[in-house]
């Protein structure tokens, strides 16, 4: 049962400074800003950083969440419902749960976004994929109600 102190809503503030960031994949990083938990479950919201031409894995489907990206550095190509498009800082996409996508990072530079799960947990899966293979991470995505449904999209000029 809810109480009404379970529902109570709170001002979060997190500064850039205190950012942790750890890594996910190589050339990959995470930095959580907003969990779920602090927020009565309604999203969360972390930071990815991503080395030049590097992509962040095969073409997947989030089953229970909706997914919003906003490009704060860099230049992106995402894959997103068998279309191709480019996207730099200053965009935002938001992706519908049950939408196949990936992206990847084409630009000379670092990409950064800030990325937003809602309903979230889908996050959770950065935690654990560090150091596993590409076959252990679809099997983990399974956990997170995740699909992988194609090969990841690969850099090209």
């Amino acid at each position: 049962m809810t109480t009404p102190q379970d529902t109570k809503r709170h001002g979060i503030h997190h500064s850039h400074e205190e950012m942790e960031w750890f890594d996910v994949l190589p050339g990959e990083q995470v930095a959580y800003r907003v969990h779920g938990k602090d927020v009565n479950n309604e999203y969360s919201v972390f930071d990815l950083r991503m080395a030049p031409k590097q992509g962040n894995g095969p073409v997947a489907i989030h089953h229970k969440a909706d997914e919003i990206f906003r490009i704060l550095e860099g230049e992106a190509r995402f894959h997103v419902d068998g279309k191709e498009f480019n996207a730099a800082a200053g965009d935002v996409l938001v992706v519908p749960r049950g939408t196949p996508h990936a992206f990847l990072n084409i630009g000379d530079t670092h990409l950064h976004m800030s990325i937003m799960f809602t309903p979230p947990g889908d996050e959770l899966i950065f935690k654990e994929v560090q150091g596993k293979s590409m076959e252990e991470i679809i099997e983990l995505a399974k956990k997170y109600e995740v699909s992988v449904v194609g090969p990841p999209i690969v850099y090209s000029k």
